[in-house]
């Protein structure tokens, strides 16, 4: 492995020392805490990327953006993104990871991804920046083979997100845990945040308020997105038809399904996503 590193935006950036275009394969790993105001340049990779924002808020390809989150891009898609220029907001680092191969895709659809643009809640970033800073270190690789090591940390961070979309065990409170083992449990059914605040006595108004603290969103956005990205999976391993999904899923009607599913996928619908992954 060897490092370049660029001082005008404080980058550093990790590459293998041969690249494998093989099934699966990382072209790059990088750091970087750019200043307020930075504007990147327009990049269009043949690989996948993930972007691993800290701290900090901006805009990613007209879509803003506030740390702590996780961005995706695709292959072959225009990326861009300007740092806020207010000098009062926190200071903005991401690390990132570049990656592609004919088993990529699978692996995002099975972890809980869309195969498009999209921005994540990310309440599992320290332990995502723990492995991508061990893979900045050169001691690390020592008579290890790069690529091995590289794709290794990439399925960590694909498994850190298939147990944050899929609920497995997380360091949340006694209160939020039990609403998120609910949700699991439920999501099939009719939940409000009238319902949810009740199976713990909580009012909604402070269930709300401790839900979105350690999350980072409301439970009802938690609720469709975990809905959504159980449909995901559906769409990719069963012959289910979309209705049938829809319901099975806890959507009371198929439109109301589509639009939600639009909304958690920058506009595409779930005849699209099965569509799209059919190809793979």
């Amino acid at each position: 492995m060897y490092k370049v590193h660029h001082i005008h935006n404080n980058t550093e950036i990790c590459r293998p020392d041969f690249k494998h275009e093989q099934d699966l394969f990382v072209t790059e790993i990088g750091h970087s805490m750019p200043p307020p105001g930075y504007a990147s340049n327009k990049n269009k990779r043949s690989t996948y990327v993930f972007h691993y924002v800290i701290s900090g808020k901006g805009v990613f390809n007209k879509n803003e953006f506030e740390g702590p989150c996780l961005i995706t891009g695709m292959p072959e898609e225009v990326m861009y993104y300007t740092v806020d220029h207010d000098a009062q907001s926190p200071n903005f680092e991401q690390y990132w990871i570049l990656f592609g191969g004919d088993h990529a895709a699978k692996l995002l659809a099975n972890a809980g991804f869309s195969l498009t643009f999209g921005v994540y809640p990310c309440p599992y970033i320290s332990k995502a920046c723990q492995t991508l800073r061990e893979l900045q270190n050169t001691l690390h690789y020592v008579e290890k083979d790069d690529n091995l090591v590289m794709i290794s940390g990439l399925y960590q961070l694909m498994a850190l997100h298939y147990a944050y979309v899929f609920g497995h065990k997380r360091q949340y409170s006694d209160r939020v845990q039990k609403l998120l083992d609910y949700i699991h449990e439920n999501y099939t059914t009719l939940i409000t945040e009238d319902s949810l605040a009740q199976t713990l006595h909580l009012s909604t108004r402070y269930m709300h308020r401790i839900f979105k603290t350690e999350l980072g969103i409301s439970p009802i956005q938690y609720l469709n997105s975990y809905r959504i990205n159980c449909a995901k999976k559906m769409l990719i391993e069963d012959n289910l038809s979309i209705n049938a999904i829809a319901s099975a899923t806890g959507f009371a009607t198929h439109n109301y399904f589509c639009t939600v599913f639009r909304k958690y996928n920058n506009g595409m619908s779930p005849h699209e996503y099965r569509k799209l992954n059919q190809a793979f």
